[in-house]
């Protein structure tokens, strides 16, 4: 683990006495497991993914995906998800703009729900009386949320790794290089992060999650 920053905290975070951390990385860096383990140690977690699973199976939701992608929604008002993705992780101009086409439909949504949880949280149990809130949104940068965490952790994998979890996951190399050009740049994910998260290694995870509360609760 690394900081990035001198973590000097405001003396209030943005959603008041509880930092919120935003979690991002590259297809199959290892977020899942990073975010995971910092609910072990006791973090909140605000899943995006979960969240964006569920809106689809809101009628009304549904049927605005149905009048711009009606091959994407079957006659019984599912969602067919891997329809919806070849269609907006087309590698063209049409594609990425289906893709901020369906983005903004999604992401206003996933943020209203992220705001009326994180006020829920206030009432939950708290690590030592200091929480630590995680939005867990892949695409956190991507949907512009940023301003709305204080910290940024970047989980970094090489390349090949990521791959190799990828294709033990089904997909094809096309595939995961396809949706890694429809986010940001490595680089500039990794450049935007307060802290980095090696996650090579699986059993050093957990010591380098613990680094980063111990550092939160110091300067909260």
């Amino acid at each position: 683990m690394s900081n990035k920053s001198n973590c000097s905290s405001p003396s209030r975070f943005k959603w008041g006495s509880d930092p919120v951390l935003g979690i991002i990385g590259g297809i199959a860096s290892g977020k899942s497991h990073v975010t995971t383990e910092f609910q072990r140690q006791g973090a909140l977690r605000f899943d995006a993914d979960a969240m964006t699973r569920e809106l689809y199976s809101v009628p009304e939701f549904v049927e605005k995906l149905r009048a711009r992608w009606p091959s994407a929604v079957d006659q019984n008002g599912v969602v067919l998800r891997a329809s919806l993705a070849a269609i907006v992780f087309q590698d063209s101009d049409a594609g990425r703009v289906q893709l901020n086409e369906l983005n903004a439909l999604v992401h206003p949504e996933i943020f209203r729900l992220f705001r009326t949880w994180i006020t829920a949280t206030k009432k939950d149990s708290q690590i030592d009386g200091f929480r630590v809130v995680i939005l867990d949104a892949p695409l956190l940068l991507e949907a512009g949320w940023q301003e709305q965490v204080d910290y940024i952790v970047f989980v970094d994998a090489p390349t090949e790794l990521r791959l190799t979890r990828a294709l033990a996951r089904g997909w094809s190399r096309e595939e995961f290089f396809r949706r890694e050009a429809s986010q940001l740049p490595i680089e500039e994910k990794k450049r935007r992060a307060s802290f980095l998260i090696d996650s090579q290694d699986n059993s050093d995870v957990s010591r380098q999650v613990a680094k980063i509360l111990t550092l939160l609760r110091q300067t909260g």
